[in-house]
């Protein structure tokens, strides 16, 4: 399998736990990782984003998508517009609505997501929040989960997964592995 790590706002291929996961990944799934980025003058173009992950990502291949923040909605309004076989998603502080913690990103949220057709190309998914997180409301990505009809993991303490070491979510993807087996 290919796993894909996408970063959120501000941070790039080696930001936060990205390191540690695509070890982790290689470790114990055995798969190949790819950790992503754009300029930072590209940050906040969805156009780039979506471009970009078609570039990198072969649609015909068994694949895992995996994004953090913004990250998320970069990876869905791929899957929006994009076509290819479904995939694995594991979605990390996700948002679909404004942020008012940061509201330079208010422009790029968009009005309506195509739910339907996003939950058409995911193969199975796994939303990781947290009730402490200080950025996106575990309310948010709650709710985008239930719009996505995949499963939310919702952690009570984890703040906005900044950290440079994730272990939860390497017990997530093992699981989401035994899912498909």
């Amino acid at each position: 399998m290919n796993y894909y790590i996408v970063p959120g706002y501000g941070a790039n291929a080696d930001s936060d736990w990205f390191e540690w996961l695509d070890q982790y990944i290689v470790k114990h799934q055995g798969g190949r990782v790819k950790r992503l980025s754009l300029p930072e003058k590209d940050d906040l173009n969805m156009d780039a984003w979506t471009t970009y992950l078609s570039e990198i990502i072969d649609p015909n291949q068994e694949n895992c998508l995996i994004g953090h923040s913004l990250g998320v909605l970069r990876i869905l309004t791929y899957l929006a517009e994009t076509n290819g076989a479904p995939v694995s998603v594991l979605l990390v502080s996700g948002f679909n609505q404004e942020l008012s913690a940061f509201p330079e990103l208010n422009q790029i949220v968009p009005q309506e997501l195509n739910e339907m057709g996003i939950r058409a190309r995911i193969a199975q998914g796994v939303m990781v929040t947290a009730q402490d997180d200080p950025i996106v409301s575990w309310q948010i990505s709650f709710d985008l989960a239930t719009a996505l009809q995949i499963d939310c993991f919702v952690r009570p303490t984890g703040g906005h997964f900044l950290g440079r070491r994730a272990p939860i979510l390497g017990e997530v993807l093992a699981g989401m592995q035994q899912w498909r087996t």
